[in-house]
């Protein structure tokens, strides 16, 4: 949406204080930039690389276990239990990602191929919410855009306008801390967090306490 190619890499943790972690967005651009000029990676919550493509590759699986934002250090070793992407999948691992994974205490535990959201416990509940939330988000923003009028009417050499609501620009994706704050205050009717809920649900929590 708004035409900024891109990707939230979401991490949730577990243990007694089950929740989704401090998401890292991926911007595209051509150059891995960063910071890019006029948008400065200190948004409470929230915090962005970028990649040729916006999307997760071994440089930006690094950069993601490196940055103590998105992975809090802790003194003991923690599994982390990823899918196969091939940014992070089990073949030809980086100096860079061995190198972070030893600072950082990480073991990494990979999802059978193709594994649906009966085991991958982001895909159940936590995609599907902070999809709901962000798209709530963004059709917020694009009511203002309207009521503000802010249509891509500029012409283009030979070309005219196109009409479409304008970009709002890298910033305000950042949004994602907020949605991501959101999604952790929600709860259930059983009173459970959503996060709670997936790890019980796909067996990597046992009960309310984490274990």
């Amino acid at each position: 949406s708004g035409g900024e190619g891109m990707t939230m890499v979401v991490h949730i943790s577990g243990g007694p204080e089950e929740k989704v972690e401090t998401p890292m967005i991926i911007f595209q651009n051509a150059s891995s930039n960063y910071p890019i000029r006029n948008l400065p990676d200190e948004v409470p919550g929230v915090c962005y690389r970028t990649g040729p493509k916006g999307w997760m590759d071994k440089s930006r699986f690094a950069e993601w276990m490196e940055e103590d934002r998105t992975l809090r250090p802790i003194d003991v070793i923690r599994m982390i239990a990823v899918d196969n992407c091939g940014g992070h999948g089990p073949k030809g691992h980086t100096e860079r990602i061995e190198l972070a994974m030893k600072n950082k205490k990480v073991r990494l535990l990979y999802l059978p191929p193709n594994a649906t959201h009966l085991v991958q416990a982001v895909d159940s509940f936590i995609i599907q919410k902070l999809k709901q939330l962000w798209m709530a988000a963004w059709n917020r923003k694009k009511f203002e855009l309207i009521r503000a009028e802010e249509y891509q009417n500029a012409s283009r050499g030979a070309s005219s306008g196109s009409g479409k609501l304008k970009n709002p620009g890298k910033s305000f994706f950042l949004l994602a801390a907020q949605v991501v704050r959101e999604l952790n205050q929600q709860r259930d009717k059983d009173g459970l967090n959503y996060t709670q809920e997936a790890m019980i649900r796909t067996g990597q929590s046992l009960d309310l306490d984490g274990v």
